[in-house]
């Protein structure tokens, strides 16, 4: 019973450690992924576009923003 507890107390901190940051490392790569994707979008759609309807790119910009965001607090909590 002793060994159980022991093992148990040694291995449980090392897999949750390592399921966390696996776990963030994956959030964190589907954010890069959705930047590369959006910004390829952009770039893309720019092209197209005359000056007045630029203002249609305004929402890719601020997810772009946020997933950037997302992306550095993910990679600061591991």
């Amino acid at each position: 019973y002793i060994f159980i507890l022991i093992v148990n107390y040694l291995i449980n901190p090392l897999f949750n450690l390592f399921i966390f940051n696996f776990k963030n490392i994956v959030y964190a790569l589907i954010s890069l992924f959705l930047i590369l994707i959006t910004g390829n979008y952009l770039l893309v759609e720019t092209k197209k576009l005359d000056r007045k309807s630029s203002l249609y790119i305004i929402p890719y910009l601020v997810l772009i923003i946020y997933l950037i965001i997302t992306m550095i607090y993910i990679m600061y909590l591991l």
